[in-house]
């Protein structure tokens, strides 16, 4: 027989003071005691967390930062959620009791605009925050990411149809343009209020209502053409986010064709809209706004509105005068002067076409003065 060896292996023996192998190390108690800390991160960081995570970003907004504060600077940014929940809260309490107090001040409409423009951008600032940190790929159901889906939800909540389809940094820019544009909208809602609190100064307790005639300081009308901006921009961030919503879940084959479909639509609304378009109406009716705001006390605005309706009808002096007449009113000569030649040389040509020459006359104004000078004008025939 073939001599064998057998060799027995005795179990290894654990030293007395070596830590138990089922004792887990101290990070890993520490990491499974912070669970929804960590669970915060993930979400944020892109690594975890679902489509649920990015319809709380979206919807709550700065209190979705509040609810997890455990991301990178998430405290900062919860205190920063706070302050601007806390401060929009306090602005719609006090709205009224505030217009009435920048009522006394000098530049009461500029410290009301500049107090609205900060609480809107805490919360756009927050807001885009928690969608910037929202999950990056959300799997949201199959029913939602359909293209026509997405786009009528687009259309409906903005910025939505980006969050579905995952673009999370270019659904927070589109957050952050629409808050440019909700601060614009709302000095617009009450342009009337800043006018005439710009143009009355500032009033003592004993006085009526804000005179809304008075001459509006150009400095607040550039303020109200900047909101006016700043709501268009709005408009078309918001349609625009609808769009690139609709191309992001589109599959890539048909994505050349629905892209020549937008191209046609766009298309035909502008032939639609030219083969409507009437220059006289629309030039009447800036007419008509330009009268009403210029009975507010404004000056800027209407001027900008009488150019364009004689450009949209140049066949009728009116405007022109009437824009004239608004840069005699507002101190501006030299722009009076030009218009007023521009006027002469197209009336002249008038004249030329028609056979009749221009006689040139001096009006008289109500106290006997001499008013106007070589500015007006009629035709006689030869």
């Amino acid at each position: 027989m073939t001599p064998q060896k057998i060799y027995i292996i005795d179990p290894p023996t654990r030293n007395a003071t070596q830590e138990p192998a089922s004792s887990p190390p101290a990070h890993s108690r520490s990491a499974r005691a912070s669970g929804r800390t960590r669970r915060c991160r993930n979400e944020s960081s892109g690594r975890g967390g679902s489509w649920p995570a990015a319809l709380r970003a979206y919807f709550l907004g700065p209190i979705s930062l509040i609810l997890c504060p455990g991301a990178a600077h998430g405290l900062a940014w919860a205190a920063v959620a706070s302050v601007s929940l806390v401060s929009a809260g306090l602005l719609a309490c006090g709205w009224g009791a505030l217009q009435q107090a920048m009522r006394s001040l000098v530049y009461g409409a500029w410290i009301w605009s500049t107090i609205l423009f900060l609480v809107v951008l805490m919360l756009t600032v927050s807001w885009t925050r928690a969608l910037a940190t929202s999950p990056r790929s959300p799997h949201f159901p199959a029913a939602l990411r359909r293209p026509w889906a997405v786009c009528v939800l687009g259309l409906v909540l903005p910025a939505l149809g980006l969050v579905i389809a995952g673009r999370r940094h270019r659904a927070a820019f589109s957050v952050w343009c629409l808050g440019a544009a909700a601060a614009g909208a709302l000095v617009l809602a009450h342009w009337r209020w800043v006018a005439g609190t710009a143009a009355a100064g500032p009033l003592s307790p004993g006085h009526g209502p804000v005179n809304l005639s008075a001459v509006v300081p150009r400095g607040v009308e550039a303020l109200l053409c900047a909101a006016a901006a700043c709501a268009a921009f709005g408009i078309i961030a918001w349609l625009v986010s609808a769009f690139e919503g609709l191309r992001a879940v589109a599959p890539s084959s048909r994505s050349p064709r629905t892209a020549d479909r937008i191209a046609l639509s766009l298309l035909a609304a502008l032939v639609f809209f030219f083969a409507v378009f009437r220059p006289v109406s629309a030039a009447r009716d800036l007419q008509s706004a330009a009268e009403e705001l210029r009975r507010q006390g404004l000056r800027l605005v209407p001027l900008a509105l009488y150019e364009t309706a004689s450009l949209l009808d140049p066949a009728s002096p009116t405007y022109a005068v009437e824009a004239i007449e608004l840069c005699d009113e507002a101190g501006m000569k030299g722009a009076a002067e030009i218009k007023r030649y521009h006027l002469q040389a197209q009336a002249a040509r008038f004249a030329s076409a028609a056979g009749a020459d221009l006689v040139f006359f001096a009006s008289m104004s109500a106290d006997g003065r001499i008013a106007g000078g070589d500015s007006s004008f009629s035709l006689q025939t030869r």
